[in-house]
């Protein structure tokens, strides 16, 4: 499994405890975040292997990974077709992904209690839409829903 945008490794314990989840793998473009996935996966004596990286241009292999997941960052992606597109490519064939992100409600709920958040857009953003316009007609299971009482949305697909 290999996570996208790994940051400071807050979804490991959901991924490193399945019994559905063989190896583990991060990627984040900030190398700063990838220290402190770095740290907390140590502290937790787990397996996990980390890169630094652009989600927009995975440094992996096509079909290298049983499935791909991606929480929170994409909005900010220059380029979410690219992303998208390199997520499925380096998945194997009837591997599972999924892509999450905050909504224009929890958007703009973010402007309101964190701060920073607004400015991470430079201070104007245009409205979110989740981007399954991007997933390509041929994957498989494509469906998009609300999590976190529409805060975030998911966007999830199997390659085919």
């Amino acid at each position: 499994m290999l996570e996208v945008s790994v940051g400071p490794g807050v979804n490991m314990p959901y991924l490193v405890n399945r019994p559905d989840v063989g190896e583990v793998f991060g990627l984040d473009i900030s190398l700063g975040q990838l220290m402190r996935c770095q740290s907390y996966i140590r502290k937790q004596g787990w397996s996990v292997d980390l890169f630094l990286g652009n989600g927009e241009q995975l440094s992996f292999r096509d079909e290298s990974f049983d499935g791909v997941f991606h929480v929170g960052g994409i909005n900010f992606f220059n380029n979410k077709k690219a992303a998208i597109e390199e997520m499925i490519r380096v998945a194997k064939p009837g591997a599972r992904i999924l892509i999450a992100d905050e909504t224009e409600k929890g958007a703009r709920g973010y402007e309101k209690f964190i701060p920073g958040f607004k400015k991470s857009f430079g201070g104007k953003r245009e409205a979110i839409l989740a981007p399954i316009d991007l997933v390509p007609k041929e994957m498989q299971e494509t469906r998009l829903f609300d999590v976190w009482k529409g805060w975030l949305y998911c966007i999830e697909f199997r390659r085919p």
